[in-house]
């Protein structure tokens, strides 16, 4: 029973560390996930669900000041990127953006996991194609046709 209640306090804090968490619900080519509260670190994983997504850099922010244990890619897949950093002797770091991922291609859903929490799904990111490549594409379909 002890070691119940231990663990259930030590996730319960650890789920705390990356409770204000912001990102948007669609990404065209980029997204930022950020905080809206002071953090004290996060380790966060953004997975390809559905589709033909192609995750791209990973930029930190550096005004948010020096972490102890400083933000650093733990995996770095074109399906799935986990990021993770961490404030122990420091104060809190936020708010603000943590990172800003660029370079996304394709179409489909991504899910943002908290693996701090236990691998709790945060939310889904659709990612849609940009405005150029559905006109193309549009273009393309239509002399398609017409050639038809």
């Amino acid at each position: 029973m002890k070691k119940l209640l231990v663990l259930s306090l030590v996730l319960g804090v650890a789920s705390l560390a990356s409770a204000g968490l912001v990102f948007p619900t669609d990404a065209v080519d980029s997204l930022a996930v950020g905080t809206d509260a002071a953090t004290t670190g996060y380790d966060l994983s953004l997975v390809v669900t559905s589709g033909d997504v192609v995750l791209g850099d990973v930029q930190f922010n550096d005004a948010l000041g020096t972490w102890d244990f400083a933000p650093a890619i733990i995996v770095g897949t074109d399906a799935e990127v986990r990021v993770s950093a961490s404030q122990f002797f420091s104060p809190a770091r936020g708010p603000g953006d943590l990172f800003v991922m660029s370079g996304i291609s394709g179409q489909g859903t991504v899910d943002v996991v908290d693996q701090l929490g236990g691998g709790v799904v945060l939310g889904t990111i659709n990612i849609v194609p940009e405005p150029a490549t559905m006109a193309l594409l549009g273009l393309g379909a239509l002399v398609l046709r017409r050639k038809k």
